[in-house]
């Protein structure tokens, strides 16, 4: 890590995010080592030890910072609790740390919450995070077709013959894979390459959709997350029009959609569908974690 690095704390109670431009700094990580323990057997008068076998040990990491409250005392209030909400006993979480355009991060659970200094600002604080899988996995996107048009044509290639540049898929489900110990949220871009109605995009396991209750003209596209960030920022759901411009499409979701839908830790199996033209949805779906899920 380096003084540019960001990282960031993703839970169910919230996400916090340590920057140098934010209010959060993280001055210093203890733990990030990888140990690894041997199993080894000597007999008598042999030279060395045999290594019969070995292990390697999760990680405990011990994480200390600052609350900095640049806007004063009153604000320094909701930066303390935003970050006991995160930080929750019980609660697994994932800690991305990003640096030179790289992403990686881990799983595991806090073993003990945020202790904060007292006083007024800046509040130093100090808590603990235990992964029982020690490696780093890396949070770079990947792109499956839930919907749509997939390519068929590749190189190197036969010259003779008949042979398709791309095909609708006919594949009924797509099967979403999160590797992790952590719910990740998605955002889903539905787009219509001719007149679609009412599109509908279903979470097969969990038994829940998110559906638009609008016959989509061609061009047009809607773009629904399920993040906190973008439902606090008022960017949950957001329809362009034929020309391009920007608008609020919450009115077109039907009150029974699932706009937390996620994806479970596991197999997770999404279905795209249309009350008509399902062949014209394209429809694309991003984990938080990286991964993009064409439908």
């Amino acid at each position: 890590m380096n003084k540019d690095t960001v990282i960031t704390y993703q839970s169910a109670g919230g996400n916090i995010r340590f920057a140098p431009d934010g209010e959060y700094w993280i001055t210093e990580v203890s733990g990030l080592q990888t140990d690894i323990s041997l199993n080894t057997s000597q007999s008598v008068g042999q030279r060395g030890a045999t290594v019969n076998g070995q292990s390697v040990q999760p990680k405990k990491i011990t994480f200390n910072g600052a609350i900095l409250g640049r806007g004063g005392a009153a604000g320094i209030e909701p930066l303390r609790r935003a970050l006991l909400a995160a930080v929750l006993p019980l609660e697994s979480a994932r800690i991305t740390f990003a640096q030179e355009g790289q992403s990686w991060y881990l799983e595991g659970w806090p073993t003990k919450t945020p202790a904060l200094s007292d006083g007024l600002r800046p509040q130093s604080f100090q808590f603990q995070f235990y992964v029982p899988y020690p490696y780093f996995r890396s949070a770079e996107q990947r792109s499956y077709q839930l919907s749509g048009l997939r390519a068929m044509w590749h190189t190197p290639f036969y010259t003779g013959g008949h042979f398709y540049i791309s095909k609708y898929t006919e594949d009924a489900f797509c099967r979403v894979a999160n590797t992790g110990n952590v719910a990740q949220a998605i955002t889903l871009t539905l787009y219509a390459a001719a007149e679609v109605t009412r599109p509908v995009i279903y979470n097969v396991e969990r038994g829940s959709h998110i559906r638009v209750n609008k016959v989509m003209a061609p061009g047009e596209q809607m773009v629904i997350s399920t993040h906190d960030k973008d439902k606090d920022a008022g960017q949950a759901v957001r329809f362009f029009a034929q020309d391009g411009s920007e608008g609020n499409g919450f009115k077109y979701i039907t009150p029974d959609s699932d706009l937390a839908m996620v994806v479970a830790p596991g197999g997770n199996i999404f279905m795209a569908d249309a009350a008509a033209n399902k062949q014209n949805l394209r429809c694309t779906l991003t984990t938080a974690g990286g991964e993009r899920h064409s439908i």
